[in-house]
């Protein structure tokens, strides 16, 4: 069965992958982003089914390079809204089996396709905005110092959009229970992510060297990769690599 489907992401995230992966099974995908299509291209995804808002993405970028350089006020509102005006303009122009939109950016969206049949799948990457809100309230006192949390817009606004939306999709047990526990029964599904383990596979020169290195009882290399913050962990990583420091090197790899 060919399924219709648009995926709306303000940015690239994972989806970028998931509509190459949905097209190749033969399934007719659109990509509605804020990036050129000639840089989606480079990923893999025919640019011929990419929908582009590319000013909105220069925009992204210029005000958030001017709020970290110059502290002027934090543009979120304005582009979240942005974008879910522009996406609420083009996507219901056609009917789809299924819109797939990220939280946050997606209100004006869901609205507009009320009544269209066009079933909108709304993914958050993480918990409900609210529990997510106050975990890293909990962490950002037990750490000591200050982290980027959901603002009171945004989780307003969220909250909204979990109410409209058709379905609300998950990526962890975790993460659905908050929103089973929110008074979203029934219409929360769970999708963990997959990944092409090939891509992450070692030849059979390095696996030797590696199994060499061990044995010869130097330490084992750790790698993390990624935003580096208490929002991520850093404050239980940095304190395992100090307590495992005679037998493990860590790296960490991101801004």
């Amino acid at each position: 069965m060919t399924l219709k489907i648009a995926i709306v992401v303000q940015g690239r995230f994972y989806t970028f992958d998931m509509a190459k992966a949905l097209l190749a099974r033969g399934n007719d995908v659109y990509l509605f982003t804020n990036y050129p299509r000639w840089a989606v291209s480079r990923f893999g995804f025919p640019p011929e089914r990419v929908i582009s808002y590319w000013p909105h993405g220069i925009a992204a970028r210029l005000f958030t390079f001017l709020k970290d350089k110059l502290h002027i006020p934090d543009p979120e509102a304005w582009l979240h809204v942005n974008f879910g005006r522009w996406a609420a303009r083009h996507v219901p122009r056609e009917e789809w089996d299924a819109v797939y939109c990220f939280s946050g950016v997606s209100e004006e969206l869901i609205d507009a396709l009320r009544g269209s049949g066009s079933p909108s799948w709304l993914f958050r990457s993480s918990s409900h905005i609210r529990t997510q809100a106050e975990l890293l309230e909990t962490e950002e006192q037990r750490a000591g110092g200050p982290i980027d949390r959901p603002s009171a817009w945004m989780i307003q606004r969220e909250k909204r959009e979990y109410a409209k939306a058709d379905v609300i999709v998950t990526l962890s047990g975790f993460a659905a229970r908050t929103f089973n526990n929110s008074g979203h029964e029934g219409k929360v599904v769970m999708v963990p992510l997959g990944v092409d383990v090939s891509s992450f596979r070692p030849t059979a020169d390095k696996i030797e060297a590696r199994r060499q290195r061990i044995l010869s009882g130097a330490k084992l290399r750790v790698l993390f990769v990624g935003t580096k913050s208490y929002r991520k962990g850093l404050l239980d990583l940095s304190q395992i690599a100090r307590t495992s420091a005679g037998g493990f090197e860590f790296r960490l790899v991101g801004p």
